[in-house]
């Protein structure tokens, strides 16, 4: 069998883009065999920069050891000519056919039988080219896709509303409303509808900030969503071979059982609520105490799966009764007490929200061996202990020691991701120094997080403005948080 995964640079043959076909096709290793396994990255990926240490772990793994490992890329930028082979980057329907034509060519037209494992953008292109291609899709075993904007994604319009014409015609192919979303999923449903002729997965992270689940799972039937840790890049940077993303495509591409995590109810209705009526009836039995849970993960998504489905006291209750699984569990709950002080002003829930984030920050710096889930976990709680000082409690002292913790854990991120980059901003503000807060929180804009992300980051920083009593400040975040959230308000309600 042959694996193809997106670019490596360690290979000896590296086929220049032409008219018509993809950048790079590059082998890593070769097998006489006439399967293939296809992996295409995303927008503004790269062929080697997408998937990390994935294709070692495959490369590792006795079950596959008999399929070639190939890499395959293509141009892909933000902006027109900034990257790219071409002037401008093609659009997503020439790069289907692009994509076509490179399996249609030496080696890849030697295979019979092909899985494709697609990132974000790539899975847009990859069912345009099997709706488009009968012969394609006849060889065609396995489909996998990895945070695919399979219903375009909102983002794209407020991209289009930041640059304007300079925005290159990928972001405009992928817009919610833009024909070719429209033409994709008409076109997908009536030829494959809910019975496709090759296994098919399509696969969310739980911290995907950019493909919301409604656009990477929801177009699909049931059956064929799963959801697996990580963000909308991480999710296909496994560290290690025991990654629930390396397990579950091992066991797929195996016809063995799959992994318990990305199949399970409990973590699609944390991503879908009511739209995941078998998840969201188990946390329903958990939060009334008919059904117990078994690990902190499974408590959160159960709490989240509430939430979702607008049952905030059944999500809290559940988390109250759960804190024994660890400090996310209590950090989960502090965040929606702490919700419910901002909204309703109760000094009681100012201090219970307090005493939870303060003993979750304790339990993540005691935690060893020092990982990234619990560097991310000691910023968030620790600046967390900081506003409630400073907003709640007038302790400018106590919050600006807390905000040193967040920054120095802040800071060991790397690269820096959404929160981490919104909690420096935070502690800049804390510390006095005003223009690094309006720097990042710059950056943190233009990483394009979540509506409801920068909405949450906005209105912490201008409440801790009003309690600095700063007005020039309040207006110079106004600017920043306001015209992003308004203009992609503007451009969901226009549709």
């Amino acid at each position: 069998m042959r694996l193809f995964i997106l670019s490596s640079p360690t290979c000896s043959t590296n086929r220049k883009t032409t008219e018509n076909s993809m950048a790079e096709l590059n082998p890593i290793r070769k097998c006489a065999t006439r399967s293939a396994i296809v992996f295409i990255h995303g927008f503004t990926g790269s062929a080697s920069g997408t998937w990390s240490s994935f294709p070692q772990h495959l490369v590792l793994e006795n079950s596959l050891s008999n399929w070639n490992i190939l890499s395959l890329g293509y141009p892909t930028s933000l902006l027109p000519g900034t990257r790219g082979i071409w002037s401008a980057d093609p659009n997503l329907p020439i790069l289907s056919t692009a994509f076509y034509t490179e399996l249609d060519i030496s080696p890849l037209s030697e295979c019979t039988d092909i899985a494709i494992v697609a990132h974000s953008m790539g899975g847009l292109i990859v069912q345009r080219s099997l709706v488009d291609n009968p012969e394609l899709t006849a060889k065609v075993r396995h489909l996998f896709l990895f945070g695919t904007p399979s219903a375009g994604i909102k983002e794209a319009n407020f991209l289009t509303l930041l640059f304007g014409a300079l925005v290159g015609e990928q972001v405009h192919n992928m817009a919610t409303d833009s024909q070719f979303i429209r033409d994709l999923r008409a076109d997908w449903n009536r030829k494959f509808g809910d019975r496709p002729p090759f296994q098919f997965l399509t696969i969310a992270g739980d911290k995907d900030s950019f493909v919301m689940p409604c656009s990477s799972l929801e177009p699909f039937p049931k059956p064929f969503q799963r959801v697996v840790t990580g963000d909308h890049l991480s999710m296909v940077k496994p560290r290690d071979p025991s990654a629930d993303v390396v397990r579950l495509l091992i066991s797929a591409l195996n016809r063995s059982a799959e992994p318990a995590g990305p199949s399970s109810p409990l973590r699609i209705a944390a991503e879908l609520g009511s739209a995941s009526p078998e998840g969201l009836a188990l946390a329903r039995s958990a939060a009334s105490g008919e059904h117990a849970l078994n690990s902190q993960t499974e408590v959160v998504e159960a709490a989240l799966a509430l939430d979702r489905a607008g049952q905030q006291q059944e999500a809290v209750k559940l988390l109250e009764n759960n804190q024994r699984f660890g400090s996310d569990v209590k950090g989960v709950l502090a965040g929606r007490i702490k919700r419910r002080w901002v909204q309703e002003g109760h000094e009681a829930d100012a201090y219970w929200a307090l005493g939870l984030y303060s003993d979750a920050l304790e339990t993540a710096r005691a935690a060893q061996p020092e990982t990234n889930d619990t560097i991310s976990q000691v910023f968030y709680h620790a600046i967390n202990v900081a506003f409630l000082k400073l907003v709640a409690f007038s302790d400018a002292a106590a919050a600006r020691n807390m905000a040193s913790v967040a920054l120095t854990y802040a800071k060991k991120t790397q690269p820096p991701d959404i929160w981490s980059t919104a909690t420096e901003g935070e502690a800049a503000l804390h510390f006095g120094d005003v223009p690094q807060a309006l720097a990042k929180y710059r950056l943190l804009v233009s990483m394009f997080p979540d509506k409801w992300k920068l909405m949450s980051t906005g209105q912490q920083a201008q409440q801790i403005a009003l309690k600095l009593g700063n007005t020039e400040l309040r207006d110079q975040l106004k600017s920043i948080f306001e015209p992003p959230v308004n203009q992609l308000a503007a451009s969901q309600s226009s549709r």
